[in-house]
Parts: C-alpha cells; sequence; structure tokens
C-alpha cells in the first residue's frame, strides 16, 4: 500500500506544481494578469487547498493546522484553508452508510428516528456530521468516519516517514536544526487517536465535567460512540466567527468571552487537559449566547510541574497582586 501511496502523491504534488509554474508564467508573460494580484492570490490559494483535500485526510489536517498560523501562512491561504475545518469535499452518504452498517449492525436505522442524509451538517478531514433524531425522540448529531480514512491516513504516515528519513540522509545539517522525523511523530499520535472514535467520547465526558462550572460553556452529552460512529447531543448554533453582529447583545458577548478565556485558562491550570484544536469551526454559538465546544478529537495534557511554571509566570500570587486567581470563584 505504501508504493501506491508514493505513487500517489507524487502525481498530486506534481500536478499542483505545475499548475502552480504555469499560473506564474501566464502572470509574467500576459499584460492582463499580475503575479501577485488579488485573482493569482485567490487561484493560488484555492490551488494549495484544492491539493492538501486531494491528497487525503492526512494532508487535510495539515491545513488547519496551517490556517491558524499567521506567523508560517499568508493570510489570502489562510482564509482558504479555513474552508478545511468544516467545509471539505463532501462525499455521497452511501458511503457512509456502509460504515454505519459495519459498526452499528444492520438494523442501524433502529437507533434514530431520522437522519438527514442529504446534506450533512460538516464535512472535515476525517468525517462527516449529519443531523439527527434518536428513536427517544432526542435531537442528535452523527459522527460518520469517512470510508478508507484510517487506511488513507496509515498509508500516508508511511509516505512521509520515508521522505523524513530521506530528508535526515541528504540534509544532515538542516535536520540538526529541525527534526522532522520528531514533528511527523506528534502529528501522527494526534491523528492515531482522531481515528477512535471512542477516545473522542471519553475525552468529551471529561471535558464536560470541567465545563459544568460554567453557565455559557457546554460540550455534547455522548450518546453512542464506537471506533468510526460518534452519536453527541445537537449543538445548536454557528461557528462563532459567523455569528451575527446584532444577534447577541454586548453584554452577551462580553460574558461569553470571558467565560471562553476561563474555560482554557481553568483547562490548562486546573485540569491539565485542553482541547487541542480550537478553531471557529469548533465553538458553535447560538442565539442564546451559549457556546458549544465540539470536537475533541485532539486534545492536550499538561504535567503539574509544567502547569504550576505557567500558572507562577502568568497570574503570579494573589498575596503580591491583589488579584483573584482564575477558578477560585473569580469566574
Amino acid at each position: 500500500m505504501a508504493k501506491g501511496r508514493t505513487r500517489r502523491t507524487a502525481r498530486i504534488a506534481a500536478r499542483a506544481a505545475y499548475n502552480e509554474v504555469s499560473r506564474t508564467a501566464r502572470s509574467r508573460f500576459t499584460k492582463t494578469g499580475t503575479q501577485d494580484g488579488p485573482a493569482a492570490q485567490r487561484e493560488r490559494a484555492v490551488n494549495i487547498r484544492n491539493t492538501l483535500e486531494e491528497l487525503g485526510p492526512l494532508y487535510i489536517k495539515v491545513g488547519q493546522i496551517l490556517a491558524t498560523r499567521p506567523d508560517f501562512v499568508p493570510q489570502y491561504v489562510r482564509d482558504e484553508l479555513e474552508f478545511l475545518n468544516d467545509e471539505a469535499t463532501v462525499a455521497p452518504f452511501a458511503g457512509f452508510e456502509m460504515i454505519l452498517e459495519d459498526e452499528l449492525g444492520p438494523n442501524w436505522r433502529q437507533h434514530f428516528q431520522s437522519i438527514q442524509t442529504q446534506e450533512p451538517l460538516g464535512a472535515a478531514s476525517l468525517a462527516q456530521v449529519y443531523k439527527g433524531v434518536m428513536a427517544d425522540g432526542t435531537l442528535c448529531a452523527v459522527k460518520v468516519q469517512r470510508p478508507g480514512a484510517r487506511e488513507a491516513v496509515w498509508g500516508d504516515m508511511d509516505v512521509l516517514r520515508k521522505l523524513a528519513r530521506l530528508i535526515a540522509r541528504s540534509a544532515p545539517h538542516f535536520s540538526e536544526v529541525v527534526d522532522v522525523q520528531a514533528i511527523l511523530e506528534v502529528l501522527f499520535t494526534v491523528m492515531r487517536n482522531e481515528l477512535d472514535f471512542t477516545l473522542e467520547a471519553r475525552n468529551m465526558k471529561k471535558a464536560r465535567k470541567a465545563a459544568k462550572p460554567f453557565k455559557c460553556i457546554s460540550v455534547p452529552k455522548v450518546i453512542l460512540a464506537t471506533p468510526r460512529v460518534l452519536v453527541q447531543s445537537f449543538a445548536d448554533g454557528v461557528p462563532i466567527n459567523k455569528v451575527k453582529p446584532d444577534s447577541l447583545t454586548k453584554t452577551q458577548r462580553k460574558k461569553l468571552s470571558y467565560e471562553l478565556i476561563s474555560f482554557m485558562f481553568r483547562s490548562y491550570f486546573v485540569e491539565r487537559f485542553f482541547h487541542a484544536d480550537p478553531h471557529p469551526g469548533n465553538v458553535i454559538v447560538n442565539e442564546r449566547g451559549k457556546a458549544h465546544v465540539i470536537d475533541w478529537g485532539m486534545v492536550g495534557r499538561i504535567d503539574r510541574g509544567t502547569s504550576a511554571a505557567l500558572w507562577g509566570r502568568f497570574w503570579p500570587s494573589p498575596a503580591t497582586t491583589g488579584r483573584a486567581w482564575p477558578g477560585n470563584g473569580s469566574t
């Protein structure tokens, strides 16, 4: 399989490079186009996003990470990569129905009154999410892993490991500064965890307990979980970056902002367990000013020593500042 993925990756990358060279050449040798104009930038950004989508889930995850890195990626590219968060290419439901049957059995529909299969709520790197109603009438979101996602990710991991070894041999001085293999293993660890939805369900249950002290923060409840299917309570609302200016009052906005920051700090310094992928698509805000924090496949953990050191550096003792610590009644 690794050989097939290597050839496929090389073919897609070569085609993307050819398209970029052709685009640059056209802009240089025509009177109407400019190499760095808005139209050219848009075309380049779309090219990058389409290439990452075609390469598969592992590369889509890289694109999602790059969408949050203004120190690495220009704004016009990040704007396009943000579509990878929940607006990746939508695949037909037929393939996902096979996953539901494999995971829940041939009578999987008995779990639900209905599922809106015509159009998913979201399409991301590893899964599509559908709105449904459980047999008992509970409104839910059904997250189903993309067919072949596991095999594709494992195959791409093998390809990138070979590439990292090649870089280490051919550019030893570069490898002394940047340990490509170590960086990739961090990414691979994240992806392996995200491929098992039972781990995400476990993370959600822990996060749900951590969110209880907050009135404006909620984590969906796990209803049913298997390695490739996750059914959770429905999170109503829109991504936080799509909230309309007049949909919430100033007071609601301030309260929600304060609680989101407090929730994050409590995660770092008290729970030492935090959401490691808090892009806007994973924070759903409803018209009542409540935020649902979703997609707990990628989490981070901080050991007690690191947490204490960071706490002391960024939030000195109340004895010296006169300020209350977050989580000690000040939230």
